[in-house]
């Protein structure tokens, strides 16, 4: 038996939920603004903008412990 000193809450709101969230809504205007005929189009358009939300999560992570 864990206690409660030991457990982890698992439904509290971590910073990449933030930036996976941004990356979904980021692509899903991307996809609708651009609406790309060829496939590799858009799959390359999504790639980025995931790569974006990748990129600030790193910038996130880097600067928290500075400011911390």
């Amino acid at each position: 038996m864990m206690s409660s000193a030991t457990s982890t809450n698992t439904l509290t709101f971590r910073p990449w939920h933030l930036f996976t969230l941004a990356g979904l809504l980021a692509a899903t205007v991307g996809v609708v603004a651009v609406q790309p005929g060829d496939p590799a189009a858009l799959i390359l358009l999504v790639a980025a903008i995931f790569a974006g939300a990748a990129v600030g999560f790193g910038v996130y992570r880097t600067i928290w412990p500075l400011v911390d």
